[in-house]
C-alpha cells in the first residue's frame, strides 16, 4: 500500500529517498575502495623509496651519488633502532672503532691504483719487513685492487695476534713479495699493570682502556701474583667503553670466588647467567675501581661485579648506564653494523662514591688508595 501524496507519511518517505540514495552511493564507494585495497594495489613504501632516489638524481641541482644515497638511507633506518645500534659506511669503518678487538698492522696506507701504498711503518709491520712505498696488492690471498678504495684499509683489520699475509710490490723489485704480519693492538695494549709506591704501602694499578678479546690474558700470572702481595689494587676503568662481555667475566673471576657476575638475555639464545668460580688463586686484597662518565658496557659489568662480589669501592663519576649487548656484522662492500642483540643485568646496584675525585694523575690514585677502608 502506497501512502497518498501530500500525506505526512508520504512526505517522510520522500525525505528519506535522498538519504537512502546517499547511503547507497557511499556504501558502493566504500565497497569499491575496500576491494581496491584488498587487491594489493595500496602504495608500497619501497616504491616510494625508489622514486625518491630517482627524483633526487634527476631533479636536485647537485645530486649525490646513488651509493651515497643508499648509505644515507641505511643511516636513517638505523635511527629507528636503539642508540647503540650503528652503521658504518666503508669509509667510516677505519676511522671508527667498530670493535675493540680490531687491530691494525702498524702501517699507514693510502689507496692507489696498485692497491694500498704504505706511507709510514711502525711495529708490528716494521718488524715483519714492510717498508715505505711498498704497495699491498693482496690480503690473505684476496686481491684488493678491484675493491672500492674506501673499503681496502678495512681488510687489514682483525683480531690481535692473528696473522695477515700480504702480497706486495716493492720499487726496484720485479717480482711480488709475500710478507706475514702478526697484528698488534691499535693504540697500544688495552691492559697495563704497574706498581705504585713501595714497601708495605705498595699498590697495584691495573689500567684497562677497553675489553677486546684476549685482554685478560695480558695480565700475566707473575703480575697477578705481584698484585696479590700489594696492599690494594686500583682498577682504572675511566674512559673504558667496554667490549667483549666474556673478558669482563674473566677479569672479575680473577678477584671473586663466588656469586653471579652478570645475567644476559640475547635474542635466539635466551637468558644466561655467568658466575664466579673459586680457582684458589684469586687476588684477595682491598680493591678500588675508578670510573667516569665514559665507563660503559663490559666496564660497568666489571665495576658492579667487583663491588658486589669482591667488596670493591667504586670511585668517580656516574657511568654511562649501558645495559645492552651488541655484535658487529661486516658486509662485502666493506661496511659494518654494530647491532644490538640483547640486554644484560649487572650484579647488584652500582653505587659510585663521589667523595674522592677520580683525577688523571697518580697522586689521586694514591690518595684513593690511602683512604680505602680496610674492612675486608
Amino acid at each position: 500500500m502506497t501512502a497518498p501524496a501530500g500525506s505526512p507519511s508520504g512526505n517522510a518517505a520522500r525525505r528519506r529517498l535522498p538519504i537512502l540514495a546517499a547511503l547507497g552511493i557511499g556504501a558502493a564507494l566504500g565497497f569499491a575502495v575496500g576491494n581496491h585495497t584488498a587487491a594489493g594495489s595500496a602504495p608500497d613504501p619501497s616504491d616510494t623509496w625508489a622514486r625518491i632516489q630517482d627524483d633526487i638524481a634527476m631533479r636536485h641541482p647537485e645530486p649525490p651519488t646513488r651509493k651515497a644515497l643508499i648509505y644515507a638511507s641505511i643511516h636513517g633506518m638505523i635511527g629507528a633502532l636503539d642508540r647503540w645500534t650503528r652503521f658504518y659506511a666503508p669509509d667510516e669503518v677505519v676511522q671508527a672503532t667498530v670493535e675493540p678487538a680490531d687491530v691494525g698492522l702498524g702501517a699507514t696506507v693510502v689507496p692507489e691504483e696498485c692497491g694500498l701504498r704504505v706511507t709510514q711503518v711502525e711495529n708490528p709491520a716494521a718488524a715483519a719487513g714492510l717498508k715505505v712505498d711498498d704497495c699491498i696488492r693482496k690480503v690473505d690471498g684476496v686481491s684488493i685492487i678491484d675493491t672500492p678504495p674506501e673499503s681496502r684499509t678495512a681488510r687489514l683489520l682483525g683480531a690481535s695476534r692473528t696473522a695477515c699475509l700480504l702480497e706486495l710490490s716493492r720499487p726496484g723489485s720485479a717480482k711480488p713479495m709475500l710478507v706475514a704480519v702478526q697484528r698488534g693492538w691499535r693504540g697500544g695494549a688495552p691492559l697495563e699493570s704497574a706498581q705504585l709506591g713501595a714497601g708495605p704501602e705498595q699498590a697495584t694499578v691495573l689500567r684497562l682502556s677497553s675489553f677486546p678479546t684476549g685482554v685478560t690474558a695480558l695480565w700475566s700470572p707473575a703480575a697477578q701474583q705481584a698484585a696479590a702481595r700489594s696492599r690494594r689494587v686500583i682498577v682504572d676503568l675511566r674512559g673504558n667503553m667496554g667490549g667483549d662481555l666474556y673478558e669482563a667475566v674473566r677479569l672479575v673471576d680473577r678477584f671473586a670466588t663466588e656469586g653471579v657476575i652478570v645475567r644476559t638475555d640475547v635474542r635466539g639464545e635466551g637468558p644466561r647467567t655467568y658466575t664466579a668460580t673459586n680457582s684458589g688463586d684469586e687476588v684477595s686484597v682491598p680493591l678500588i675501581v675508578l670510573v667516569d662518565e665514559r665507563t660503559a658496557s663490559a666496564a660497568e659489568i666489571t665495576a658492579a661485579a667487583l663491588q658486589a662480589l669482591a667488596q670493591a669501592r667504586v670511585v668517580g663519576r656516574p657511568t654511562v648506564g649501558k645495559r645492552s649487548i651488541q655484535t658487529t656484522l661486516r658486509y662485502e662492500d666493506g661496511s659494518a653494523m654494530q647491532l644490538t642483540i640483547g640486554h644484560f643485568t649487572v650484579a647488584g646496584d652500582l653505587h659510585i662514591d663521589q667523595t674522592i675525585a677520580a683525577g688523571a694523575d697518580e697522586g689521586v690514585w694514591w690518595e684513593a688508595a690511602g683512604q680505602t677502608s680496610e674492612t675486608r
